[in-house]
């Protein structure tokens, strides 16, 4: 399922990053998926039997197993080479923390202010979605347990 995750990732998510308000609803969907995802994967750890837990899977239709499968067949997965990073053009390290504090200057106040009330707001975001994905799976618990 990482796998597939990191082909999705790697193939979908620039087409989403380019305006505020679809990213957003990019990062709320990707949230959603992962914590179904993780949902999915814990159920034998949580029964800790593998009768009920392929009991789980195939009432299921094992449909997170085949997506995953279908995702890795259909997306390309980049690969990743160790050892072989492109490296930096050497600058001396006086005049790296020349550009640094070049940069900085540049900034407003304003713009150091936006970004970190940009900041709370997602925060204040990702933690009510926390919130509704617990409470998810809290449901998604009780409606098993009442099919055992």
């Amino acid at each position: 399922m990482t796998l597939a995750a990191r082909a999705i990732r790697n193939n979908i998510r620039h087409y989403f990053v380019e305006s505020p308000a679809v990213k957003l609803c990019y990062d709320f969907v990707t949230w959603m998926t992962t914590q179904v995802a993780i949902s999915y994967t814990v159920v034998p750890f949580v029964l800790l039997s593998v009768k009920p837990s392929f009991t789980f899977y195939s009432s299921c239709y094992f449909c997170l197993h085949i997506a995953s499968i279908l995702v890795l067949l259909v997306f390309p997965l980049k690969r990743t080479q160790k050892g072989n990073k492109k490296h930096e053009s050497i600058q001396p390290v006086w005049s790296k923390k020349l550009e640094e504090e070049n940069l900085l200057q540049k900034n407003s106040y304003s713009t150091t202010n936006n970004s970190f009330s940009q900041k709370e707001e997602i925060t204040l975001f990702f933690l009510k979605m926390n919130f509704i994905g617990n409470l998810l799976l809290f449901l998604q618990r009780r409606a098993f347990t009442s099919m055992i």
